[in-house]
């Protein structure tokens, strides 16, 4: 049941709530705690903390379930595509399904090396493609960058024990 359909708003419920309270108001002296602590303000900002929790919380499904339901009715609704003279140019679907479509096809598509659109050719690859490869080419770069000093060192230590033992072959060739 909402409050407002009993003719109660928020703000009139709280203030009920904290009048009744104010009657078993009981005061600390301000003096020793520096502020004035009455159960009566405490608890109004208690009651207004939950009152506006439960609030918010009931509204914002009202407003989640008002909105799926118009979203997916929306979704549902029969269109007919038409050209740009307003005739029609195809046969009758659902919105969701003619956006599954045109998002199939914008994927689909194919695109040159740079992700420009093309009309196809031996060096075209489909969007997705086009698109995974350079999100993977971007992170294998940054992860290349970042322990490149590793790879390096590693390379140079593999070089070095390379070197050491070819020398060390060669000088004990040449000394037998």
């Amino acid at each position: 049941m909402n409050l407002e359909e009993i003719g109660i708003t928020k703000e009139d419920l709280i203030d009920k709530i904290a009048e009744k309270i104010m009657q078993l108001e009981y005061s600390s002296d301000e003096s020793e705690y520096g502020y004035d602590n009455t159960i009566g303000k405490m608890a109004r900002i208690a009651v207004e903390k939950k009152v506006t929790e439960h609030v918010n919380k009931s509204v914002l499904t009202a407003i989640d379930d008002t909105l799926n339901k118009a979203l997916s009715e929306l979704l549902e609704q029969t269109v007919t595509p038409v050209d740009i003279f307003g005739d029609k140019a195809g046969e009758p679907t659902s919105i969701k399904a003619a956006l599954a479509t045109r998002a199939k096809d914008f994927w689909m598509q194919k695109v040159d090396k740079e992700g420009k659109a093309s009309n196809g050719g031996w060096n075209t690859t489909s969007r997705y493609e086009h698109l995974m490869k350079e999100h993977l080419k971007s992170e294998l770069d940054a992860v290349i960058k970042a322990n490149l000093s590793d790879i390096v060192a590693g390379f140079k230590g593999a070089v070095r024990e390379d070197c050491i033992k070819s020398l060390d072959n060669n000088i004990s060739r040449f000394f037998r």
